[in-house]
């Protein structure tokens, strides 16, 4: 998800229903809307929402690694994402609503490291990274993260979200549909 402004500013720009124990790719495009609140402005990743989420089949723990959001301009690589690969510890990662971000080796899809989240609450909890002054309105991006999990339902939908301002700017602009145990 991308976030501009407040939750009213949350956009999910991708998604994807993932297979446990599998990683799996979120990828999307998306466009900064030209009224959006620039205000704050972050990216997250979460499963796929539910009004009363599940702890077996919605609020598992997670792993991502190579998160990355680019602009037209960009170079390859992570783009304007810092620390995307996870190989330089947790900054300046965060999360989105309640959860446990901690930087692992147990599961990397490339490098050594990877962004493990549990003690999730929501289905919104998940890794974060603000972006405020980052990006401009009515500009267009790409995004892309490796999702995998091994615990709950065989495959999941997870979301890769932008906000722009407070929660009503969030969008989803990527989604997949991961297995478990796959990258």
């Amino acid at each position: 998800c991308i976030q501009c402004g407040d939750w009213r500013g949350i956009d999910v720009v991708g998604s994807v229903t993932a297979q446990k124990g599998q990683w799996a790719t979120i990828t999307g495009t998306y466009t900064i809307p030209n009224d959006a609140d620039m205000s704050y402005v972050g990216c997250f990743i979460e499963t796929a929402w539910a009004a009363t989420p599940d702890p077996t089949n919605d609020l598992f723990d997670f792993y991502v690694d190579d998160v990355s959001v680019t602009v037209e301009a960009e170079e390859p690589g992570y783009g304007i994402i810092v620390n995307g690969g996870f190989e330089n510890g947790s900054e300046p990662w965060a999360v989105q609503e309640a959860s446990t971000l901690e930087i692992v080796t147990e599961e990397a899809f490339s490098g050594s490291y990877s962004a493990k989240i549990s003690d999730r609450t929501n289905t919104a909890s998940g890794p974060k990274q603000v972006l405020t002054g980052q990006l401009i309105q009515g500009q267009k991006v790409q995004v892309s993260a490796k999702v995998k999990y091994n615990d709950g339902p065989a495959s999941k939908t997870f979301n890769f979200c932008i906000q722009c301002g407070d929660w009503r700017g969030i969008d989803v602009v990527g989604s997949v549909t991961a297995q478990k145990g796959q990258w």
